[in-house]
């Protein structure tokens, strides 16, 4: 019976195989970046790795760095950069290789990992969000159909909910190559619908979340007012006399709005009077 190390190990081994494989031009099917998805997935659900996302990356180069490192659930909302940084620690730490985007080799490796990790993380946090499983399923015992496997089975709901140009009539499920797949999975990111509290956010009201969070998270930290330059304090009064406005400029539209529903009940109950 193999150890958890052992079957760690093998994982590891195997996306290293299939990045190489790709980046080297050695088709083995025509299938391998669906099997870097598997594979991904295989090490995040067996508990191999966490995806975790260090909110004080941008400080990793101070002397007083200290990481603060959350699960990616828990994040307001998911962008090209938090899946950056998770990718980059999955690459460092759990496959523990040192690939530079300077060399050529390198880079091609690094995007390989970027196409079918960016292309995982979705499903992970819509099977959470959705309290749902198995997006990616088996039949026959295999990911995979179509010929040269070159298709992945996918539970329909998923596309319908996030594509439904790809799945319009709601179908049970779907088979769809990597570039179908990937499409569904960048609409769930763009869509805004990838935060855990349960309902869309308005990217307006998400942009307001993000900023207030950073400001009380810079004033709260152990080594405060650290994370702006000599122009923060500046623009945060800026942002303040903005917010104020915009506080005036809304309760004075609701007034006018009052008023004006006001004085057309007015007029109706007068033209109501004299007929």
């Amino acid at each position: 019976m193999k150890t958890n190390n052992e079957t760690m190990q093998k994982n590891i081994s195997s996306i290293i195989n299939i990045v190489n494989n790709i980046t080297s031009g050695i088709e083995t099917n025509s299938n391998q970046r669906n099997e870097l998805i598997v594979s991904i997935q295989e090490a995040v659900k067996n508990e191999y790795f966490t995806l975790l996302f260090d909110r004080n990356y941008k400080n990793r180069n101070k002397d007083d760095y200290k990481s603060d490192k959350v699960r990616i659930e828990k994040l307001l909302t998911i962008d090209t950069n938090v899946l950056k940084q998770v990718r980059t620690d999955f690459q460092e730490n759990y496959l523990q290789v040192n690939w530079n985007s300077a060399d050529l080799k390198d880079k091609a490796r690094i995007q390989a990992l970027r196409d079918s990790f960016n292309a995982y993380v979705p499903i992970y946090l819509y099977e959470l969000k959705k309290k749902t499983k198995d997006t990616l399923f088996k039949k026959g015992n295999s990911y995979f159909t179509g010929n040269n496997n070159s298709l992945i089975r996918v539970r329909g709901q998923f596309i319908y909910d996030n594509l439904k140009s790809l799945n319009p009539t709601n179908d049970t499920d779907k088979s769809l190559n990597f570039s179908q797949l990937s499409r569904v999975c960048n609409a769930f990111i763009k869509s805004g619908d990838n935060n855990m509290e349960g309902s869309r956010t308005n990217p307006f009201d998400q942009k307001i979340k993000n900023i207030t969070a950073d400001i009380n998270k810079d004033k709260d930290a152990e080594n405060p007012f650290t994370m702006g330059s000599a122009d923060t304090q500046s623009n945060i009064s800026k942002l303040i006399v903005a917010g104020n406005n915009w506080l005036s400029a809304l309760r004075q539209a609701r007034l006018n709005q009052v008023q004006e529903k006001s004085g057309f009940n007015q007029a109706e109950i007068k033209k109501k009077k004299a007929s």
